[in-house]
């Protein structure tokens, strides 16, 4: 009767033993992989190169005017015109806008800007002007050479 209780109790402990040992060995065995694999990725991903040119900044070549008629709050048009050292410019290859109001946060309307329309046209702004107040524009262009313009203007919506 001894005998079978001392190989009853050990048939019970080895499997729990060796399940504790396995998952030791498992849980260091994966965080150690885990963090090796980390780095390694890491490091081939910096060495990708883009075929594309890096966008460089000209914003200080670039102006833009802004016209909103009428100023008023309700469905305006708005007109752009580019410059480019001081003299009118069409050689952009996208212009968006970005209108929120100044004070209260509203939310944000985006427009992307028909380039053939820059300094002759308009486009139908509707729903932005809900209230009166001051609004900012950002305008982010884009040339063909992937230059980027940036311009924050602030205009005035009345009643």
């Amino acid at each position: 009767m001894k005998e079978l209780k001392k190989t009853f109790v050990s048939f019970f402990k080895l499997p729990l033993v060796l399940s504790l040992l396995l998952m030791l060995l498992l849980v260091s065995a994966g965080c150690g992989a885990q963090n090796a694999e980390v780095p390694h990725q890491i490091h081939k991903a910096a060495k990708v190169k883009s075929s594309k040119k890096p966008m460089v900044d000209v914003s200080t070549n670039y102006d833009f005017k802004v016209k909103i008629t009428p100023p008023k709050v309700g469905n305006d048009k708005l007109a752009l015109a580019a410059f480019y050292k001081g003299k009118r410019t069409t050689d952009l290859q996208k212009v968006s806008l970005s209108i929120k109001m100044v004070v209260m946060d509203m939310g944000t309307t985006q427009i992307q800007f028909p380039v053939k329309n820059l300094g002759k046209g308009t486009v139908l702004v509707k729903d932005t002007f809900l209230m009166p107040g001051r609004f900012l524009i950002h305008i982010h262009a884009l040339t063909a050479s992937y230059k980027v313009a940036n311009k924050d203007i602030i205009v005035n919506i009345d009643n």
